[in-house]
């Protein structure tokens, strides 16, 4: 007979899950009217699975807005897993409806309306949206002519104007539409490895394109706005894909995701971690916490390793390399003030991304000797 070891060294193995706090940047939330909903159930959750006989059964009609929405939703490919169902009751404004279901649900990034809304509403969803706390992505249509003509008055150009970031327009009459291209943001974001992607280019699953000329196309353009477009009528996909802001519609994403796994990674360590002291080394530990975030933007591609072209960022100048996409600089715990460290704040961690960019355009010079 013998005494166990643990009576002198007594080890306790634990094995610690980070904890996620982020909102589905792959799940859309479709809006309407319908009376199935209500401002106590104002939100309702549906998978690719089971939406057809789910959405029937909680009262849905298959004429009804919100099931053809989500339909022209799912028929995107790669097709979103989830998708959802927000009402606007008959007494609130378009943006009160938004700002009822982001408060309701937060697990949802980019959104549309599965009804017709008037131009000058969608002005009043625009604004409101900017000023959310969870980032919040409106995909909209029009059918106003006048965002193919130069120099007119138009939602495009008022939200041009505005400088938005998170709206993006598009020129159409066919039902539906944006709730389609709703499906097809959904559908691409991931943080699968070599995942990045751009939003022109892509194909609209059930629609056909829009008869534009290219001088209605370049006024569009002019506009930051958008179209499902045939091309030499052979290709047919969305161009050029700005939000109204001119920032590319990915660009707005992957920076929000950026962010998103950043804040993920760091209050997960805080979490995990008993305590995380307040030196150097404990220092280091939440650098290392968002080194492991900038390491999964990489590898989905967003950002990689370049010259930096930025502004003056601690030691990081323009010229030099970014190895890796991304670099990491914090100020000293020794020249810390009394008062921050009596809060507990680190001091300040700064990180540069170098984002990867995209072609999207081709200049070709072909030389012939005969």
């Amino acid at each position: 007979m013998s005494v166990p070891i643990s009576e002198i060294i007594d080890i306790d193995v634990q094995v610690t899950q980070p904890q996620a706090i982020v909102s589905d940047f792959s799940t859309g939330l479709i809006i309407g009217t319908s009376d199935v909903l209500t401002a106590q159930n104002r939100v309702k959750v549906y998978t690719r699975e089971n939406y057809a006989t789910q959405m029937v059964s909680d009262g849905f009609a298959t004429t009804n807005g919100e099931f053809k929405a989500a339909q022209a939703y799912f028929s995107q490919n790669p097709s979103p897993g989830k998708v959802c169902i927000g009402v606007k009751m008959s007494a609130e404004t378009e943006a009160q409806a938004v700002t009822a279901c982001r408060t309701f649900n937060a697990d949802w990034y980019g959104f549309a309306f599965a009804e017709t809304v008037d131009d000058s509403k969608i002005t009043a969803v625009a604004l409101a949206i900017q000023s959310f706390e969870n980032p919040s992505f409106m995909f909209y249509q029009t059918q106003d002519a006048k965002v193919l003509q130069a120099s007119t008055t138009n939602v495009m150009a008022t939200l041009q104007s505005a400088g938005y970031k998170y709206c993006a327009g598009f020129y159409s009459a066919a039902d539906y539409f944006s709730c389609a291209v709703l499906g097809v943001f959904c559908g691409l974001n991931s943080t699968d490895a070599g995942s990045a992607y751009t939003m022109a280019f892509k194909k609209v699953i059930g629609y056909d394109p829009v008869e534009i000329t290219s001088v209605q196309l370049d006024a569009l353009k002019g506009y930051h706005g958008n179209a499902y477009v045939d091309f030499a009528k052979r290709y047919s996909f969305i161009y050029p894909g700005l939000v109204a802001s001119g920032n590319h519609i990915d660009e707005v994403y992957f920076i929000d995701l950026a962010r998103s796994l950043i804040q993920e990674n760091v209050i997960a360590g805080l979490i995990a971690r008993k305590k995380i002291p307040q030196t150097e080394s404990g220092l280091n530990d939440i650098i290392t916490f968002i080194s492991a975030a900038c390491d999964t933007i990489a590898n989905i591609g967003f950002i990689g390793s370049g010259i930096w072209t930025g502004e003056q960022v601690l030691d990081l100048s323009a010229g030099d390399a970014v190895s890796g996409g991304y670099l990491i600089q914090a100020g000293s715990m020794d020249t810390q003030s009394a008062s921050d460290r009596a809060q507990r704040v680190t001091p300040p961690i700064y990180v540069a991304l170098k984002a990867t960019g995209a072609i999207e355009h081709v200049v070709i010079r072909v030389f012939v000797n005969k």
